[in-house]
This record gives structure tokens, sequence and C-alpha cells, in this order.
């Protein structure tokens, strides 16, 4: 299989269901078994199991899945998948799988959360005590976005409307795309007498930065909204370096403010007393736009512009 350009976001699942079936159709693939299937149906006791199957390039180890759902419902029988695990959940699914009297060689939890680095070293803890005679994996959706991209079939089946909307632009054009989405905040379009949290001001410019050097651009709340190939170092126009120069500069000066005390937090309001430091951070955003528009000049992309909401 060929990996793309680079690995999408994909949208979670809207239903419980849903996941259950891109996990099962993911499995036949990376495991190179036809055979894997879903295991017994709603309202059924299970186990601990919802997928099984053997992986025939590891030897044909006999794997077992569990795709993690929560329990309420928004619609009559679909529930939604979960977007977050706790350490207990873990240890509880992996107890009604031993309860089970089941076998296998591998237990995978699947989860629709971002990679979270305790439940990995939790489960890394289990598989070293070697107190079961299977070793346990969990995956995340970070894992799902990589195989997705991977594997062109199973994602236009399920992320067709994605597949169809990259395929009709260049990458320039998504990459400048996402340079707008990226300055698109209050960060880049309130004055800052008018800001309202430093902390929020800071995160915006740290996002823009990671936006910048990965292509992948998140919210507030840490989820990917875009995710793009940034073109070659080589190819691209002077003044890229020259806007990552200028952002850090914004942030190492907005931090060293805040930590004179000139820059203060007053209940949900932001506080900046002296004209001076308003007029040199607003000067800071003014020159870092007229780079970014420098940068979409240069490939044929319209402005963006710097006013109030």
């Amino acid at each position: 299989m060929m990996a793309r350009d680079i690995m999408m976001d994909y949208p979670l699942p809207a239903y419980w269901q849903d996941f259950e079936r891109l996990t099962c159709e993911l499995c036949r693939a990376l495991w190179d078994d036809p055979g894997t299937q879903r295991h017994g149906r709603a309202g059924q006791a299970q186990g601990g199991i919802d997928i099984s199957g053997r992986d025939n390039n590891h030897n044909g180890q006999r794997v077992v899945v569990q795709c993690k759902k929560r329990v309420w419902k928004t619609v009559a029988s679909k529930e939604t998948p979960a977007s977050s695990l706790t350490i207990q959940e873990i240890d509880d699914e992996i107890k009604e799988f031993i309860n089970s009297g089941k076998i296998a060689d591998r237990y995978i939890i699947a989860i629709t959360g971002l990679r979270d680095k305790s439940l990995q070293n939790h489960i890394d803890s289990i598989n070293d005590s070697k107190v079961n005679t299977f070793e346990v994996n969990i995956w995340f959706w970070d894992e799902y976005s990589e195989w997705l991209s991977e594997n062109p079939k199973i994602e236009a089946k399920y992320y067709h409307d994605i597949v169809k909307f990259r395929s009709e632009y260049s990458s320039e054009e998504l990459f400048c795309e996402m340079l707008h989405s990226a300055f698109d905040r209050p960060a880049f379009h309130t004055e800052f007498y008018c800001e309202n949290n430093i902390d929020n001001f800071l995160q915006a410019l740290e996002s823009i930065q990671q936006a910048l050097t990965t292509g992948n651009l998140v919210n507030r709340d840490g989820h990917v909204q875009n995710q793009v190939r940034i073109p070659d170092k080589r190819k691209l126009p002077l003044e890229y370096q020259q806007l990552k120069k200028k952002i850090q500069n914004l942030r190492d000066y907005t931090t060293q403010e805040v930590r004179t005390g000139a820059i203060t937090q007053q209940n949900e309001w932001l506080i900046i007393s002296n004209s001076v430091i308003i007029g040199k951070m607003n000067a800071f955003r003014i020159e870092i736009i007229h780079l970014l528009n420098k940068i979409l000049d240069h490939y044929g992309f319209e402005h963006f512009s710097l006013e109030a909401y």
C-alpha cells in the first residue's frame, strides 16, 4: 500500500455501529484476513469482543478487538463512539474478556480518542507484567487516520466527500486555505484593548506555529481542524521563514510583558495599561499579516484582511 503525501484527519463516525464497521474493514486489510468479522449482534453478551480474526502478517495470530463505546444514545438504537477512556475501563474490559473464556494472542481496545500517554503507559505495564496469556494493545483515532490514508478504497467508502474535495483542489490551494483558516481567529481580528484572555491569545500563536511547521491546524480544544502538505522548503517563498520568526517574536514579547506584570488578567478581561505595549503588539500583527499576504501572493491566492469581526 502506498501512503499519501500527508495523513489526513477524518471526522469521527457519527454512531457506534459505523465505528465498528470501519474497524472491521480496516482489520481485514491490516491483517490480510478476509475472514475477519464482527462478533455477535447488538443485545448479545459478547465477552468484551466486537471483532475477531487472524493476523496473517504475524503468523496467523488470533486477534480480537473491543470497540469501546459510550452507553448513552442520541437516536434510538444508535450509540455514539467513545472519545475518551479511563484506566479502570481498560482493566474492566480485559477482565470481561478473560471471564468469557475466549482465547486470543492479542486483545485490542479501539477508541476514537487521541493518543493518551497515560493509557499507553498503563498498557505497557500490563504487557510487561506478563500476567495475561495474551498481549494487550490500544488503538487511537490517530492510527485510524493513518490507516485510512493508506487504504484508499476504505477511505472512499466511508469518507467519499473528503476524497472528492481533496481531488478537486491543488495542494497549493489547500495549503493557502489552511493559512487563511490558521489566522482567521480573534488573535488577528481583535484590538488588544478588547482582548479578553491572554492564555487564548498565546495558545492561538502556538497553534499557528504548529500549523506552519507541520501542516496540522488544531482548534482551542486541541482537535485537528485541517491537515495539508506543506510545499517543499526549497519552493517556499523567503517570507515563510520570516513569518515563523515574526510570530515567535510576538509570542516572546507578549510572554515577557506578562512576566513583568505589564500585561495582566483580571477576571475575564486582559489589561494592558501601557499604550506603547499595545502599539508594539499591534505593529507585530500588521507585520505578520503583511508577510502572510506576501506568501499568498506567491501562490496567487486572495489576501487575508486584518479587520475586526
